[in-house]
Parts: C-alpha cells; sequence; structure tokens
C-alpha cells in the first residue's frame, strides 16, 4: 500500500470513529446555540452575534452534510435545486408580495444579491433536509411524509418569525407576519418535502434530527425571552 492510500485509509478511518460518536456532537452544537442564546440576548453582545447568525448556518448546514450517507448525484441535484429555487422563490416573494406577504430582507442575514441574503439558499436546504428526514423516520407512506415534513417546516417558523424581525433578518410591511405566510411557506415545503421524500427516501444521519431540535429550542427560547423582556418592560 502506497503513502498515499495509507494516509486516505487513517482519515478515513478517523472520521467513521468521530462520526460514531454523534451525542458528543449533538452537546458541541448544543453549547454553541446556548452561546448564541447568551449573546442575542445581551444588548451588549447582541451586535457581534448577530453578524455571526450567516456562519453558524453555514456551520450547521457543513454538518448536516458530513454527516450525510449515501452521497449520489440524486442527492446532490436534489439539495442543490432546493436551495436555487428557494433563493429564487425568496426574489419573487420580495418583489410581488404574492407568496409569503409584503416583506424586505436587512442587513441581520449578511451578503445579498438581488436584495436577498444568499446564506438563505443552504439553509433552505438545511431546513427541508431536517424536517423531511424527521418525517421519514415517523411515517412510511410517502404522501403523509410530505406533509409532516410541512406541517415541521410551519412548526419551525411560527417560532422563527418573531426573532426575525426582533434580530433584523427582515421586515413585515404590516408590522405583523400575515397568515399568508404560513400558507406559502406551507405550499412551498409541500413542493420542497415531494422533491425530497421521492429522490432520497432513505438517508442517514446521526445528527439530522437532533440538529432540528437544538434550533427549534433555540428560537423557542428567544420568543420566550423576548416576551419576557417586553413585559418586564
Amino acid at each position: 500500500m502506497s503513502y498515499t492510500e495509507t494516509f486516505l485509509q487513517e482519515i478515513k478511518g478517523r472520521w467513521a470513529q468521530f462520526t460514531l460518536n454523534n451525542s458528543r456532537m449533538l452537546v458541541y452544537i448544543s453549547i454553541i446555540y446556548i452561546v448564541g442564546l447568551i449573546g442575542l440576548s445581551l444588548p451588549i453582545t447582541r451586535p457581534l452575534f448577530i453578524f455571526l447568525v450567516p456562519f453558524n448556518i453555514l456551520m450547521s448546514v457543513g454538518l448536516l452534510l458530513l454527516f450525510h450517507t449515501p452521497w449520489n448525484w440524486k442527492f446532490v441535484a436534489v439539495m442543490v435545486s432546493i436551495g436555487i429555487t428557494g433563493f429564487f422563490a425568496e426574489y419573487w416573494g420580495v418583489q410581488t408580495g404574492f407568496l409569503f406577504g409584503a416583506y424586505h430582507y436587512k442587513e441581520g442575514l449578511g451578503i445579498q444579491w438581488l436584495g436577498i441574503p444568499l446564506i438563505l439558499a443552504p439553509n433552505w436546504m438545511y431546513m427541508i433536509y431536517t424536517t423531511g428526514y424527521i418525517a421519514q423516520r415517523l411515517f412510511s407512506t410517502y404522501a403523509v411524509r410530505i406533509v409532516a415534513g410541512a406541517i415541521l417546516m410551519v412548526v419551525y417558523d411560527l417560532f422563527l418569525e418573531p426573532s426575525a424581525m426582533e434580530y433584523n433578518f427582515w421586515q413585515w410591511e404590516t408590522g405583523y407576519v400575515p397568515l399568508r405566510n404560513y400558507a406559502g411557506w406551507f405550499g412551498l415545503s409541500l413542493l420542497f418535502q415531494a422533491l425530497f421524500q421521492w429522490f432520497v427516501p432513505s438517508p442517514q444521519n446521526r445528527i439530522a434530527i437532533g440538529i432540528y431540535i437544538i434550533q427549534l429550542v433555540f428560537f423557542i427560547s428567544l420568543f420566550v425571552i423576548n416576551i419576557a423582556k417586553s413585559i418586564a418592560f
């Protein structure tokens, strides 16, 4: 065996050992989100942690993909399609107000193109993957998986929306979240879930469920903290 082959085998072995310890990885991710929760809640550190939000999304997406198996052209094509379509759906939504309602993005999510934060493309991939993965573990029927995944997306968005306005990610022209947003979110999620459930029917990922729960708890916690602040002050 050549030096290169030996090196690659060593890397493969170390990575296999690393990914087996998924509980430890979820603990690390939880710590990062707890630090983020504290940082966003304190006025003195809030600007820094808002700046770090896009990097945290990239970290979450990267870890999710690292733990995913199997890799094949269908998986790559579906995830890229979801990311690109999600990005341009956001563009269409901002331009017309038809899909989600009248809103615009602010500077909190980093670099933008066409008025849309670039980070939204990988974020759509992340959200559809985690919710679709959970739906696959709960149900065996294709149609039920699609609906369940879309419902999980709406649950996620229910707690994301208040935080998004609070932390300068986007702003609704009405000053509140319109019901059309959740209908549009559910409809677009149905489309993406149909693609994911059909072309990625049996993925394996040791952290997908855990990372969804961690993020959901994170946004619920932010929601509760902001409600408590508004009552107290």
